[in-house]
């Protein structure tokens, strides 16, 4: 039995306190034959008047552990109030909530609902939710409730009385780190849900679709191709089927080694892409170079 704290309370941390606690329960063990110090032997040793005082006095003021009540209208807003991300998905802002105030991510989602199947920062579902959920939501982070409904797809769609609507088809996706810096202070990384069509930051050019951002400033025409992209998205529905179509035309011209110019132009890009430090960690597989010509995003 482990009984720091009890020596701690009965001798009031003194020193000699404790050396004549433990003494007189040593030889009281050996006196009775158990050869052994238990709390109840402890017990039987008295110890000066003063730390006696200081116990009775500990006794007095002490107060049950609190713990972090699971009713609606006992929840307290966490020391840390984070802010979503646009489109971020419930996992990632739960996870990023969680870290950021030293708690375990699953018991903040069980303060809502059932805690989802592989509960991750890629889960985005509102199942078994209450109506009370949103609730705790927005006490729990100290934000308000439209700040969440613009910010959570997931959310606005739980709270909209028509149910979910029709959204342009997203993909898993991540902001950049510069966009994310003051709402993400923690080394955490937001996850959120982009449009198909979306694979870099025009404003920080930065791509995104890797596992860290990689700088665009030596490849001017490929942000130029986003932008043009972008404005293809907002005439036409169907982005994500002529972005497959698209992608399969460039893999045959790949395969086939042609056109020629485009193998140039490609192998160019790569040229001015390994240049930069940050190239070391690119994955070969990486489509910035390789896939995303503006070429192919007609």
């Amino acid at each position: 039995m482990k009984l720091d704290g009890y020596l701690h309370e009965r001798t009031d941390g003194a020193i000699g306190g404790l050396s004549q606690l433990v003494r007189g329960a040593a030889l009281e063990a050996i006196i009775n034959g158990s050869e052994a110090i238990t709390r109840k032997t402890l017990e039987t040793i008295e110890v000066d008047q003063t730390a006696e005082d200081a116990r009775q006095e500990h006794r007095r003021n002490r107060r049950p552990r609190r713990r972090m009540p699971t009713q609606p209208d006992r929840l307290r807003q966490l020391p840390v109030a984070l802010g979503p991300v646009h489109n971020e998905t419930l996992g990632s802002y739960l996870h990023r909530l969680a870290v950021a105030n030293n708690r375990p991510a699953g018991f903040l989602a069980r303060l809502l609902g059932p805690l989802p199947p592989e509960f991750s920062p890629l889960s985005n579902t509102t199942a078994g939710w209450t109506p009370h959920s949103p609730g705790r939501l927005a006490v729990l982070s100290g934000r308000p409730m439209p700040q969440f409904a613009r910010a959570l797809p997931a959310l606005a769609d739980f709270l909209s009385p028509r149910g979910p609507g029709q959204r342009t088809e997203r993909l898993i996706s991540r902001p950049c780190r510069c966009c994310t810096a003051s709402r993400s202070p923690t080394a955490s990384v937001a996850i959120t849900l982009a449009p198909a069509h979306v694979h870099l930051c025009p404003r920080h050019q930065l791509w995104t679709r890797s596992t860290h951002d990689i700088p665009l400033g030596v490849l001017p025409e490929v942000i130029k191709a986003q932008r043009r992209l972008d404005q293809f998205a907002r005439r036409h529905r169907k982005v994500r089927q002529a972005l497959d179509l698209a992608r399969k035309i460039v893999e045959d011209w790949s395969a086939s080694g042609m056109p020629i110019d485009l193998g140039k132009m490609w192998a160019d890009r790569l040229d001015r892409v390994e240049a930069l430090a940050v190239s070391k960690k690119v994955s070969a597989e990486d489509p910035v170079t390789s896939r995303r010509s503006p070429r192919s995003r007609c």
